[in-house]
């Protein structure tokens, strides 16, 4: 179990400022290993997100009050606190290879189809923001990921930050306003998977 804090947009075209700071960085979206990710949107709620993810199931729960957060003059989002649980399935379980692959939960189980770039951020010894791999192993920092996703044959792009351990990494808005540029990241369309599921899928 561990916590995070995230705030996360998503939107229905590629961001190419966002896009143009990751290829800086040496990633594309076609440079990584696509995955799928099964999400139930079954339920009533969606501060509770239970999901599949290669051979695991991943429960991230909200906790307290979402707060709005100006990252930049352009990008406002709901800051949110998650607590996450990730548990390994049995390979042999006859349930997760019906959601995944025999389709029969179809009305309660979504495909999400992911192409993902991503870093990690961390403070260096010189106080200086440092970028890392994606993999690193870091115990404080800001995971960044810029994601294509496609559900039932609609497009959609997600940018999110994740914050991660016990001590907060201070992002500057000059540092954001690196990766977005003068884009206009709308409080509107700042929400977690859970709601954006349920839009995308009604």
């Amino acid at each position: 179990m561990y916590k995070s804090k995230e705030i996360r947009w998503f939107i229905h075209s590629e961001n190419k400022t966002i896009s143009r700071w990751f290829a800086k960085q040496g990633l594309k979206f076609n440079t990584n290993i696509a995955r799928k990710d099964y999400y139930l949107v079954a339920l009533d709620y969606d501060d509770i997100i239970p999901k599949l993810r290669e051979g695991k199931i991943e429960i991230k729960h909200r906790i307290g009050t979402s707060e709005i957060l100006l990252l930049t003059s352009n990008a406002e989002g709901y800051f949110e606190k998650f607590v996450k649980w990730s548990f390994k399935l049995d390979s042999k379980d006859g349930v997760f290879e019906e959601i995944t692959n025999i389709n029969k939960y179809a009305t309660e189980w979504v495909e999400v189809y992911k192409e993902r770039m991503g870093v990690k951020l961390a403070k260096g010894n010189n106080g200086i923001i440092k970028i890392y791999d994606i993999k690193a192993l870091i115990d404080n920092g800001c995971q960044i990921e810029y994601t294509r996703i496609k559900v039932k044959d609609k497009v959609r792009y997600s940018f999110n930050l994740e914050w991660f351990g016990d001590e907060f990494l201070n992002l500057e808005s000059s540092f954001i306003s690196e990766i977005v540029g003068d884009s206009v990241l709308k409080l509107e369309d700042s929400m977690g998977y859970g709601r954006f599921l349920k839009i995308v899928n009604s």
